[in-house]
């Protein structure tokens, strides 16, 4: 039995819905997921039952952002208490700074973009099955991209980044994500810890960890096995959690769900599955 522990949906920014999660799970011979959604809990609350009538195991998650050292990271937050009035505050609060997000590019763009403005994309209306977030269909529909990831590069030509978009501390994200009961993973270290070279990313690392991080996606589709092994190395000898994720968005992405058939019994989960 594979596990995926890192699948994103339409109700973010995959093309995939959450049945055809499950649907593609079942094809792949995945039988333990979990769908990590950025800043949002309603795509894994639509696939939990689904997942659950079809015999998989099934793991309440999001995705969420935060900053360390003015870097941008992702974790990954599971078993968190859905309910929790600051985990629900964590995720609205970024979900509304990754909007904006494309909310100031319009403005940025508009001058040189007769098509664009502000309050077009505001009523803009998205197509969650394309995969992809609002601004980028936006860009498309209006003609200024010609396909759906044109428009990633944008934000960084204007000066739109994660750094400077409002998005909490680790610490702080780290603090609400356990008060909720839940566990915080680095999600894929190799895409967003510096690494000039092999030493200096593991160091890096090592100083996340101490800021109290539970685990680190050790696998996953860009992590060289090498990196993986280490990783896996450091993950024990710190008696920490070992997660795989393929970080699949359907179309919009490059991966499928199940992307690297990690068996359940080459993680290290530490209580996450009752």
């Amino acid at each position: 039995m594979y596990a995926d522990l890192h699948i994103h949906s339409t109700h973010s920014d995959s093309s995939l819905s959450p049945g055809e999660i499950v649907r593609e799970a079942v094809r792949y011979g995945v039988g333990l997921i979990a769908v990590t959604d950025h800043e949002l809990t309603a795509g894994n609350q639509e696939a939990e039952p689904l997942a659950r009538e079809a015999g998989l195991g099934f793991l309440r998650a999001a995705e969420t952002e935060c900053l360390a050292d003015g870097r941008f990271h992702h974790i990954l937050a599971y078993g968190a208490d859905f309910e929790s009035a600051a985990f629900t505050a964590l995720l609205s609060n970024n979900r509304f700074h990754l909007d904006e997000m494309s909310v100031e590019l319009v403005r940025r763009m508009a001058p040189e973009y007769p098509s664009l403005s502000a309050e077009d994309f505001q009523a803009f209306e998205r197509d969650a099955s394309l995969g992809g977030w609002k601004g980028l269909e936006y860009f498309l529909r209006r003609g200024v991209t010609e396909n759906i990831r044109d428009g990633i590069p944008l934000y960084k030509r204007y000066g739109v980044n994660y750094e400077d978009a409002g998005f909490p501390p680790m610490e702080e994200t780290l603090r609400v994500i356990h008060g909720a009961g839940g566990r915080a993973v680095l999600a894929h270290p190799w895409a967003t810890v510096p690494h000039p070279d092999e030493e200096a990313f593991f160091q890096n690392v090592h100083r996340l960890i101490d800021r109290g991080l539970d685990g680190v996606e050790c696998y996953y589709p860009l992590h060289a096995p090498e990196i993986t092994t280490k990783l896996l190395a450091l993950c024990q000898d710190r008696d920490l959690i070992v997660t795989a994720g393929s970080d699949c968005h359907g179309s919009f992405g490059r991966t499928r769900v199940g992307q690297m058939d990690v068996p359940v019994e080459a993680l290290c989960l530490k209580g996450l599955i009752p």
